[in-house]
């Protein structure tokens, strides 16, 4: 009896640990076999529930649309196209303005020729003529000299102050106060005085004069 009651705690203690390892396994199974199964399907929302959601969903933002590499390249090109033609238009303006402007410098360049060869022409024509007259001056002046005082006289009474003068101014001394003396007074008072304003003319010359007489 006594041996019997020293095996019992010892056979409690052995179906214990028993029955624990058993319900331990029997916990595994049902974990490793059933999984919690959750039925969404069974869940219907209402229509305020589906308006929430929808309006609680996060709107997209609208993108601008992409523009292609190409494509910008080509609007680029473009506008490059555009600006080149527009200097060139204006390169063209200012050419046309250019070639205005001197063809008119060539047009006065060649009046300013053309007066300065007539000036040079008048002036080559008014020596001739200075030299054709002095050369007639000289002549009457030599055939007045030798004309007698009275002669000379009477024409220079009647002769223009345009010839008298020069002719006066020109001729000796000597033969001069003859043809004078011969002169109506007036006349003669006259063409002294003509005379004296021809000498204190330092321009007015007479070809042939001499001075010295």
């Amino acid at each position: 009896m006594k041996r019997l009651v020293g095996i019992l705690p010892v056979l409690i203690f052995s179906l214990g640990l028993a029955a624990g390892v058993k319900l331990f396994s029997v916990g595994i199974d049902i974990v490793r076999d059933k999984e919690p199964v959750f039925h969404l399907a069974s869940v219907q929302p209402t229509p305020g529930t589906q308006l929430a959601v929808a309006t609680t969903q996060p709107r997209e933002d609208v993108e601008p649309p992409v523009v292609p590499a190409g494509e910008t390249d080509r609007r680029i090109l473009e506008q490059l196209a555009a600006r080149r033609a527009e200097l060139d238009v204006r390169e063209a303006s200012l050419d046309a303005r250019e070639n205005l402007i001197g063809a008119a410098q060539e047009r006065l360049r060649i009046s300013l020729d053309n007066i300065k060869q007539e000036q040079a022409e008048l002036v080559a024509l008014q020596t001739e003529r200075d030299a054709d007259s002095d050369e007639e001056i000289n002549a009457l002046i030599s055939a007045y000299e030798r004309m007698k005082a009275r002669d000379a006289g009477t024409i220079f009474d009647d002769l223009d102050e345009a010839i008298l003068v020069p002719v006066a101014a020109g001729m000796r001394t000597q033969a001069l106060a003859g043809v004078l003396a011969e002169m109506q007074p007036e006349n003669a008072r006259r063409l002294t005085i003509l005379l004296a304003d021809r000498a204190g003319s330092p321009e007015k010359t007479t070809p042939g004069q001499d001075q010295s007489q």
